[in-house]
């Protein structure tokens, strides 16, 4: 027999009990600190003890509602009565018993707080205390030695820690209730705002795409390009004038009021700009017989072609080899691998702190899972982090992960969808999406990871449909910190439906061969977008009308780093016709179509959608070995696009890009 109070997780129970118990006088109010007897057929199964809101929890392995009828409650009133309950006996038994309390439950203290995100230190604290009487005194012991007086009160701890903060009521009628509730005051968590960014070359000596990744997601974007011109777009392409020396800022302004800049010097010259990102993983190999013998394996990635990796072990010792092996003494090292792309023209740097033998210090992360303020009764919870996944339950919307070394994760959130058809899995930071999820950057304890859950309320009626299957080539994400790692099984992946506005219509995921159906749509323009943690997700963009309302055969490829959608056409480009290079690619507005063939002869070009709708076409009447063409695309909606040329005689070539 297990007696869960106050939210903690009982697993693998046959029946579970989850009631209040309240004042008769039609206040409502909870009854705190009360005992109560659960028994059924004359037998006592055991008690619970009401918390301060008058809610109590009981679970029991040994019984099955197979086994018996009801069950009774009773607790001893104001007066000294025994009360009883009696109800049919159920597996998830909900219930609300009520008596007279006294005085004990004539007032109940209760708070919440918040943390500005701007300091991380400025808490707001707000009573939501209830009592029969006025409440005419509030008191608040902050746990650091300061007190205060009054229903709501903002306050600065001083520096990170645990407070035990305590809010005393007193009423017109002589009531006193205390509540106390540890607040978290951590600066590993980064409540502040971080502004990054990456870059690649764009096709030429002098254009590069930027890329923001600052975090939180911003709400302004600022850019100096160094040359005397600037944008306000979250990732531009930019021209620079020349080669050079800039120095490229990124200023972000967050809806929280935080602000911050990040500046790097690039190198223009004529030789095209890669960008590179080094990072590895390890393990402890046992098979080996040898103690503490670590195989490191290099995960770095490069849009130029990686020449040499530098590895300082931190013991003095060093390596040139890609995917090292090394022996420690017992020890903390700091391992660090240093990349080169061809003729030095990005070189990046990773490192990773590494704790051999001896005891390992670890931590946990919990949280609350809500929806609309109400704990979610049950669920699956998600932690990426150091290229590992780990998985819990979700009882009475509480969630622990426990054994956790430092590092930095990330939290998902997946309810019982069959207690919440319409709500969809969420993230710790509340987004839908793992690339605008909150990080928490782990070396203490973290307990206030709660996740309020997106949901929504949309009925479709319309005679179309969209369907299709999800298939992976390989599972390489591409973000090796926060994977999701993928079997064969592409069961459970979510699928979200949008209108042209991205605002979410359905959520559904995938069944166990990876089939998905969205039905009963009306006409319109749709985007879909797959939800797979550490995987980069090119929307599918589909249109239903008179003409075509049943789109079937979608392909949704899960191939390298990235998800895209296909209707079942295939790339190739045969040397036998010619050669097609396409750049920019992925594009922003005009795209470089080059093709080149011995062949003298007149062609067609065909740009065809990810679903196989005809966007654009050019008659084209070839006149030399190479033939340059520009498509203006800059109005065309994002997704997976192919570019087919033929011949009279139905020769065919083909190339995908992405807009």
């Amino acid at each position: 027999m297990v007696v869960a109070i106050l939210g903690v997780i009982t697993l693998n129970a046959q029946i579970f009990i989850s009631g209040q118990l309240i004042e008769n006088n039609g206040s409502g109010i909870g009854i705190p600190s009360q005992t109560i007897s659960i028994q059924t057929q004359g037998l006592v199964l055991g008690t619970a003890v009401t918390n301060n809101s008058g809610m109590f929890y009981f679970a029991d392995s040994s019984f099955s509602c197979s086994m018996l009828t009801d069950i009774t409650f009773s607790a001893i009133d104001c007066n000294g009565q025994t009360m009883s309950w009696t109800f049919p006996c159920n597996m998830n038994l909900q219930v609300i018993l009520s008596m007279c309390g006294g005085a004990l439950t004539s007032c109940n203290a209760d708070f919440t707080y918040s943390t500005n995100p701007a300091s991380g230190t400025d808490v707001t604290f707000i009573s939501n205390s209830t009592a029969t009487g006025n409440i005419v005194s509030w008191f608040w012991d902050f746990g650091d030695g300061t007190t205060a007086s009054g229903p709501q009160q903002i306050h600065t701890f001083a520096a990170p820690g645990q407070y035990n903060t305590c809010l005393t009521i007193f009423t017109s009628d002589s009531c006193t209730s205390t509540m106390c509730q540890t607040v978290y005051i951590d600066s590993i968590i980064n409540y502040n705002c971080d502004a990054y960014f990456v870059y690649s070359s764009a096709g030429t000596n002098y254009d590069l795409q930027f890329m923001d990744v600052s975090w939180p997601v911003p709400s302004i974007w600022v850019w100096n390009f160094d040359d005397g011109t600037t944008s306000n777009i979250p990732n531009p392409q930019h021209t620079f004038p020349g080669p050079g020396s800039y120095n490229v800022c990124l200023t972000t302004y967050s809806s929280a009021g935080c602000t911050d800049t990040y500046c790097e010097t690039l190198i223009i010259d004529s030789v095209l700009l890669p960008n590179c990102e080094a990072m590895f993983t390890y393990y402890v190999d046992t098979a080996s017989g040898m103690s503490n013998f670590y195989q490191f394996f290099d995960q770095s990635n490069s849009l130029g072609t990686i020449t040499s990796w530098y590895w300082d072990f931190g013991d003095g010792s060093s390596s040139f080899v890609q995917n090292p092996t090394h022996s420690f003494l017992n020890g903390t090292y700091v391992v660090t691998l240093t990349i080169m792309t061809a003729n030095g023209g990005c070189s990046a740097t990773y490192q990773e702190i590494i704790i051999v033998g001896g005891s390992v210090q670890t931590f946990q992360i919990s949280g609350i899972v809500s929806l609309d303020s109400v704990p979610l009764s049950s669920g699956i919870a998600m932690l990426f982090g150091g290229g590992q996944m780990y998985t819990t339950t979700i009882s009475q919307g509480y969630y622990i992960f426990n054994g956790l070394d430092s590092n930095s994760y990330i939290v998902y959130a997946i309810p019982d969808f069959q207690l919440y058809p319409n709500v969809v899995p969420t993230y710790f930071g509340n987004s839908m999406y793992w690339a605008s999820a909150s990080e928490i950057f782990l070396n203490a304890d973290f307990n206030f990871a709660d996740i309020q859950m997106n949901s929504y309320n949309t009925t479709l009626m319309g005679p179309g449909s969209i369907t299709g299957m999800l298939y992976f080539n390989n599972t390489k994400a591409s973000s090796e910190k926060y994977i999701r790692k993928l079997t064969e099984s592409v069961e459970d992946i979510s699928i979200l439906l949008m209108n042209t506005n991205d605002e979410l219509l359905f959520h559904i995921t995938t069944d166990a061969s990876g089939h998905f159906l969205f039905n009963n749509l009306p006409y319109g323009t749709y985007k879909l977008y797959v939800e797979l943690t550490g995987y980069e997700t090119f929307p599918g963009i589909f249109t239903i009308n008179e003409e075509s309302f049943t789109i079937e055969d979608i392909e949704i490829i899960i191939n390298g780093n990235s998800i895209t959608f296909t209707t079942g056409i295939e790339e190739n480009n045969l040397n036998t016709f010619g050669e097609i290079n396409l750049y920019p690619n992925p594009v922003k507005d005009i795209l470089n179509v080059t093709f080149t063939s011995n062949l003298q002869t007149d062609m067609q070009m065909n740009i065809f959608n990810a679903i196989g709708q005809s966007v654009y076409s050019k008659q084209i009447y070839k006149k030399s070995k190479t033939e340059n063409y520009q498509v203006d695309v800059s109005n065309w909606n994002d997704g997976v696009y192919f570019i087919r040329l033929s011949d009279e005689k139905e020769n065919t070539n083909l190339k995908r890009f992405i807009k």
